[in-house]
């Protein structure tokens, strides 16, 4: 009894100042035996002061009738997000057990975690799982604790606190806050941007640190044009003129595409397309060929295209017999034509794909068209195309260009072109 009394003691010493609560609930613990005691249902009474870091401090004082067990423990806790409703919390603590069933006071070690939901500004509810352990019996206790929290505020011992904030004034360096408003440990309301005007009166609470505001916790802006000084590069433009995002006068935008054309590098953009900061119409895949225009907007780097956008392809006009890949003489001026155009131009190199109509297995087709294009492939070569430039695949009756339900149609399916791309060395 006299350890309970001194631990009590010693907790309403550190209690004995502002940021108070205090709670009553109930419980059931289960027990391991090993102590011969049942288990048993509790009531408990709490007070509970905050620190710094969302930590806190609490007194639990707790007793059952039924095992005539009363137990007194400090705890140290922290909460884990104190800004919303709902609060996790876990704590850990040291105490005294008196269990007079069987005659024994003891040490006893406290671990918990918990939750608090808030009902009201002052009122929260509780619920939490705790585990103790006995040292003189080695007995475990197991179980569950509900109950209702209530913040003092300024019933802190006497100590008065005007502004009803939670902060007693005797520590309060903003005593006169409005009711109702959120304040931070020492009682003045919350700044988030930290530019002098509370949140409660901030009209733009999100102002980067360091800028000058008004009253209103709004950035100056010293011209009125509706961009702030910290933003605006043109800070004395004249009362009533239309400004850009950067706060200067706009001139005249033919295109409208919010390029000023003193600084559009495309003037003529159509209305409505999208541009980048010079004006242009924006080209994601940077073949030349911008979006608005491009039906294949996704082109490979160095893929040389046409005026749509896309992979510019070469048709040799040569076109097989079903299951040959022989070149005739007839298909030859096709393939001179081809070589004479790499030969003059190095920039460019090539990519040889062979092809075939939609009769038999596709594996066989893959197979035959490969064979077409190392054909093509290798004539290019013995016209004195270097092999560095070109590569060569099959792909079998993908991408027909015509259809497969006619004899004219699978004979120009049955081809071999060129796609052509920039090689490394430009």
């Amino acid at each position: 009894m006299k350890k309970g009394l001194i631990i009590t003691l010693i907790s309403i010493s550190a209690f004995a100042s502002n940021n108070l609560e205090i709670g009553i609930g109930g419980g059931y613990m289960k027990v391991d035996h090993t102590d011969k005691t049942q288990n048993y249902g509790l009531g408990q009474i709490r007070i509970g002061k905050s620190l710094k870091n969302s930590n806190f401090i609490r007194l639990d004082i707790s007793h059952s009738s039924k095992a005539k067990i009363t137990e007194s423990t400090i705890n140290i806790g922290h909460n884990f997000n104190n800004k919303t409703k709902l609060t996790p919390y876990m704590f850990a603590g040291i105490g005294i057990q008196k269990n007079k069933k069987i005659d024994s006071s003891s040490g006893v070690l406290n671990l918990g975690i918990g939750a608090k939901y808030k009902i009201t500004k002052k009122t929260d509810i509780f619920l939490e799982a705790k585990a103790s352990k006995v040292n003189n019996t080695h007995s475990k206790h197991y179980g569950v604790i509900a109950g209702v929290n209530y913040a003092m505020g300024d019933l802190t011992f006497g100590i008065a606190d005007k502004d009803h904030d939670g902060i007693a004034d005797n520590i309060d360096k903003c005593p006169a806050t409005p009711k109702d408003i959120i304040v931070d440990k020492n009682g003045c309301p919350l700044d988030n941007d930290k530019d002098g005007v509370p949140n409660y009166l901030d009209k733009c609470p999100a102002t980067p640190n360091g800028v000058k505001v008004d009253k209103k916790g709004c950035p100056l802006d010293n011209d009125k044009d509706g961009v702030p000084n910290f933003w605006d590069e043109c800070p004395n433009t004249p009362k009533g003129i239309k400004v850009n995002a950067s706060g200067c006068p706009i001139i005249k935008d033919s295109d409208s595409d919010g390029i000023p054309d003193n600084i559009d590098k495309c003037p003529r953009t159509p209305i409505g397309v999208k541009v980048n900061s010079s004006g242009c119409a924006i080209d994601s895949d940077k073949d030349g060929i911008p979006d608005y225009l491009d039906e294949c907007p996704n082109t490979k780097k160095n893929i040389v295209v046409n005026a749509t956008g896309c992979p510019l392809t070469y048709n040799f006009n040569v076109h097989f017999r079903s299951g040959d890949a022989k070149l005739t003489l007839r298909n030859i001026e096709g393939i001179v034509k081809f070589a004479k155009f790499l030969k003059s131009n190095p920039e460019y190199d090539a990519k040889i794909e062979g092809y075939t109509d939609n009769t038999g297995p596709e594996d066989y087709n893959i197979e035959l068209s490969e064979k077409r294009a190392r054909a093509v492939y290798e004539a290019l070569i013995k016209l004195g195309v270097s092999p560095k430039r070109l590569s060569y695949k099959g792909y079998g009756s993908a991408n027909p260009i015509a259809s497969n339900n006619t004899e004219e149609g699978k004979r120009l399916n049955r081809r071999v072109v060129a796609k052509l791309f920039f090689n490394e060395k430009q």
